[in-house]
């Protein structure tokens, strides 16, 4: 084999691995921010904004973490970078939840940037 050819196989493993390690940031950006914006500072109790907020914030790194998997698993669409139809799917997901909460459409505008 030539050095310039690439095992497809190879190559769609690197893709996954540098999808995986993207989202995994992506996951745990949004985890920041949720702290950022919801502790402003430190106190022995949470109030029942800062606890509701971080009730959203666990089930939202769910619904992300649950995404990535299905996403993963799902057979790719060679039209399309991988990476923007991820964005794509996952904003429309978030989007289309009934029930979104205001923060809920912030967070999804943030990721889709």
């Amino acid at each position: 084999a030539s050095l310039n050819t690439v095992d497809p196989k190879l190559q769609q493993f690197i893709e996954v691995e540098t999808q995986k390690q993207h989202f995994q940031q992506l996951v745990h950006q949004t985890t920041g921010l949720c702290w950022e914006k919801f502790m402003d500072k430190p106190r022995p109790k949470l109030d029942r904004r800062s606890e509701a907020c971080f009730e959203n914030c666990v089930e939202r790194f769910i619904d992300l973490s649950q995404f990535i998997l299905n996403r993963l698993n799902r057979p790719r669409n060679p039209s399309q970078s991988s990476q923007k139809a991820f964005l794509a799917d996952l904003s429309i997901t978030f989007l289309e939840k009934e029930g979104s909460s205001r923060e809920e459409k912030l967070l999804t505008g943030w990721l889709k940037n």
